[in-house]
């Protein structure tokens, strides 16, 4: 039997087409789909069950939701062309709401750091500082809330994060320091932050 993925053909299928043809009947099916997927035990969550109190507390002892959402963060995304719209509409939101919006490693476009005329803040909230370091600077690191250290990546085979050159455009090159159509390779661990911080020699 194929092993199970969440996202699989007909969860995928099913999503793009509710985006294409603005079809809210598919996407119903797809939040089923995804509603759904305990019953393969693909989630954590999905080889659990909650566990009743035998004495309900007092809704008076519970956190607010209002103040429980400012902690709510995106998953990190990585900046490119062709999603800068979709990760810069994000921080605008969560930053409306007062919650945070995480940028992946690949340093953000100083434009970012200013608010818009209309009083929109594209920035992200927190910080990823990657392997490779690529456009991390002063003024990259004092426009955060947050920083996340990124210790070590090995979800990627070879050599860790890796941008081939032909997707190395003018744009992301600038970003990053770097030179347009060279590729960049985020080395697996964090070696030098692990030295000198964590680990002295």
């Amino acid at each position: 039997m194929a092993e199970y993925h969440l996202l699989n053909p007909d969860t995928i299928s099913k999503l793009q087409h509710s985006v294409r043809d603005n079809n809210f009947k598919s996407f119903q099916e797809y939040t089923e789909l995804i509603d759904q997927q305990s019953r393969n035990l693909a989630t954590l969550r999905s080889l659990m069950k909650i566990k009743k109190a035998k004495k309900p507390i007092s809704i008076d002892q519970v956190e607010p939701a209002k103040e429980i959402v400012k902690r709510f963060t995106t998953g990190a995304n990585v900046v490119r062309l062709n999603q800068q719209g979709a990760h810069e509409t994000l921080a605008i939101r969560y930053e409306s709401h007062r919650r945070q919006v995480e940028h992946r490693r690949g340093r953000e476009d100083e434009e970012r750091y200013k608010r818009d005329a209309n009083g929109d803040w594209r920035r992200s909230a927190v910080k990823q500082v990657a392997s490779a370091r690529f456009g991390v600077t002063r003024d990259y690191l004092i426009n955060a809330d947050e920083l996340q250290i990124k210790m070590a990546q090995g979800a990627k085979p070879g050599e860790g994060g890796q941008l081939p050159g032909h997707k190395v455009d003018e744009y992301i090159a600038r970003l990053r320091h770097s030179v347009a159509g060279v590729g960049l390779i985020s080395p697996p661990p964090h070696t030098t932050f692990i030295q000198s911080k964590i680990w002295p020699s």
